[in-house]
């Protein structure tokens, strides 16, 4: 089951679960964050500067399309923050496909130069400490971090299920 799947992977990076559903931690030199959720896992990296209009968008996209080692049904950019949402099913992937792909992605990435540098999310000048906006890994200043706030909006883009337009951690949620 990809849940088991995605919790070896973690221990074999040496991450430890944040929430229920979350993962973060250092691939390769980038932030990156896992997210289960209901019927999908989210990968999300950051990229700092990266939007859609970036010539280093149009490689990374065709690579994520062409890439056939995963059902991968959605790829976004948001403010620099990269979203793949690969879909769940029984045995449908392993640890060592979702390894391969990311090593793959980030280090297609690092020839376009969007991982080389330590940049933060929201200024782009270099940063030495990795944290969170928004619950996902990113190199950030606190500064920069208290100025942007870190209260999720209600339904980010990287959180919505894709075709209800549910919430897919709603099952987390406390009932009233």
């Amino acid at each position: 089951m990809f849940t088991s799947s995605l919790a070896r992977l973690a221990a074999r990076k040496g991450w430890k679960r944040e929430e229920s559903y979350l993962y973060r931690g250092d691939w390769n030199g980038c932030p990156v964050s896992l997210i289960d959720g209901e019927g999908f896992v989210e990968v999300v990296i950051s990229f700092p500067g990266l939007d859609t209009e970036a010539p280093a968008w149009e490689a990374l996209s065709k690579l994520i399309d062409g890439y056939s080692g995963l059902k991968i049904v959605r790829r976004t950019v948001t403010d620099g923050f990269l979203s793949v949402r690969i879909r769940r099913r029984l045995l449908s992937v392993s640890a060592d496909s979702l390894d391969l792909f990311l090593n793959i992605l980030i280090e297609e990435a690092k020839d376009r130069g969007l991982a080389e540098q330590n940049l933060c999310a929201v200024c782009h000048k270099p940063a030495d400490e990795v944290g969170t906006l928004f619950d996902l890994a990113c190199y950030i200043h606190e500064d920069c971090r208290r100025q942007a706030g870190d209260d999720l909006p209600a339904y980010p883009p990287y959180l919505m299920y894709e075709h209800t337009g549910k919430d897919p951690f709603r099952f987390l949620k406390a009932k009233k």
